[in-house]
């Protein structure tokens, strides 16, 4: 029988042969960029022709714990294998409508190899953490492919009670004082590499230094928001015995359930107080590193709460 619409229990999305749990959302298609061919004494185009490769997409939310911390920040994780331009097959199966999911084959949309350009994690008062990532790809397909697990019905998901916060120097400890949100974000751009006499990018290749940050937003409680612009403007000078620690650098996570998400030496890049009639005043702050090879100064690290 003909499908006759899809709907959210009758798919299951896998990211590099992991199943995602708790999925809230997820999109996917292609980006086709063209160019008109115009001439002098016409009014409309001649042609609209292709100069650049059709780029895929495909963006996925869910909460966190929908994947482990293996899977995210481990050797062959999700986030280790962006830094280094790896890619990554992602399904998105399709079963029967109006029936819960079950393993066996499918008809998938498939994206062969999708680089990770960009991955959030986010905590707020009153809602359940989430994670988002972000997918391009060169290819988007549609048949039967391997058989995708069902989601697992028994994962606990963390809640606000579960967030805690470091923010390594008192000067800044204030911004999570009765925290608000965090947000832990990082980006990698991917550039395409493309040569004459081919109309499709031979290759795609990652674009650093990739950029990590992490945003704190907290009540702006009265007697808490002295801040000290000598603290952020002032750079200690690095000693003549080699020392690679500058003053405005800091070591900062946020841990949700059993991930931990933190920036080693990591800088300020902004601070700002808000206020308006009918809210609470916030202040907020962002941390960001900028990350390339083995020798960066900043970079960013996942794993399992200690």
């Amino acid at each position: 029988m003909a499908r006759n619409r899809i709907i959210y229990q009758s798919q299951a999305v896998s990211v590099n042969g992991n199943t995602l749990n708790g999925v809230q959302s997820v999109s996917y298609g292609l980006d086709l960029a063209r160019e008109d061919i115009n001439q002098f004494g016409q009014l409309g185009a001649l042609d609209r022709v292709i100069l650049e490769a059709p780029t895929s997409n495909m963006e996925v939310s869910y909460y966190v714990s929908g994947l482990t911390v293996e899977q995210l920040g481990g050797t062959n994780g999700l986030l280790s294998g962006a830094i280094t331009g790896q890619t990554f097959p992602l399904r998105v199966a399709l079963k029967t409508d109006e029936k819960d999911y079950a393993k066996g084959t499918a008809s998938d949309i498939l994206i062969q190899s999708g680089y990770l350009t960009s991955f959030s994690t986010e905590a707020s008062v009153g809602a359940i953490p989430t994670q988002t990532l972000s997918f391009e790809g060169l290819d988007l397909q549609y048949k039967a492919t391997s058989e995708v697990d069902a989601p697992s019905t028994s994962v606990n998901f963390p809640l606000q009670q579960d967030v805690v916060i470091d923010l390594s120097n008192s000067a800044f400890d204030l911004f999570k004082t009765h925290a608000q949100s965090a947000t832990f974000s990082f980006e990698l751009g991917v550039e395409p590499l493309n040569q004459l006499g081919n109309a499709l990018a031979y290759a795609r290749v990652p674009s650093y230094p990739a950029t990590a940050s992490l945003a704190v937003e907290g009540l702006a409680v009265s007697g808490k928001l002295a801040v000290e612009l000598s603290d952020i403007n002032s750079i200690q000078q690095r000693a003549s015995t080699g020392s690679d620690v500058g003053y405005d650098e800091y070591n900062v996570s946020v841990t949700i359930g059993g991930q931990k998400f933190a920036l080693v030496n990591a800088s300020v890049d902004s601070v700002s107080f808000d206020s308006s009639i009918g809210d609470n005043a916030t202040a907020n702050i962002t941390f960001g590193s900028s990350i390339g090879g083995a020798s960066s100064r900043s970079t960013m690290r996942v794993g399992a709460a200690s």
